[in-house]
């Protein structure tokens, strides 16, 4: 009898007007996004260093003394939110790599490797290519196909 009533709400509210609202406004943010990734790009392609010189500045303002005592005195873990852009937009312009043996999700990024690990909630690391020491097990999603495919 419960069930028939949490059917009968949910089958009530996605056919509500609140519900084609909502599905509306999360679409027209998606479309802003996706038009702010594309400038974006045509930024980092007009200006090579753009890009790297950008990660670079974000790194140092998120490893700064004074930006981690602002969050961690309080209480607060100290908030990424220009990783978690930058990560949105490698998962559509940068490059996919997968580790043998690993479950995180990796985008290469100009110089750099994104690596987002969920568990308890979620954690990013940026890590410059050159330091990151697992080229040797590093593969993109099309080296992972041809290996399936030559077996």
């Amino acid at each position: 009898m419960k069930l028939d009533k949490e059917n009968e709400f949910f089958a009530n509210y996605f056919n509500s007007d609140d519900y084609k609202k909502f599905v509306k406004n999360e679409a027209n943010k998606l479309k802003i996004r996706l038009r702010q990734f594309k400038k974006f790009n045509q930024k980092t392609k007009s200006d090579p260093n753009f890009l790297n010189d950008f990660i670079r500045k974000i790194i140092k303002k998120y490893n700064s003394i004074a930006y981690r005592d602002k969050f961690f005195n309080n209480g607060f873990e100290p908030p990424e939110k220009l990783f978690w852009e930058l990560y949105q937009y490698a998962e559509i312009y940068g490059k996919r790599f997968f580790i043998i043996n690993d479950n995180c999700f990796r985008y290469s990024l100009g110089d750099y490797v994104f690596t987002v690990i969920h568990g308890q909630g979620s954690h990013i690391l940026v890590e410059k290519i050159s330091d990151f020491n697992l080229e040797e097990r590093l593969f993109t999603y099309e080296d992972l196909l041809n290996f399936k495919n030559e077996r």
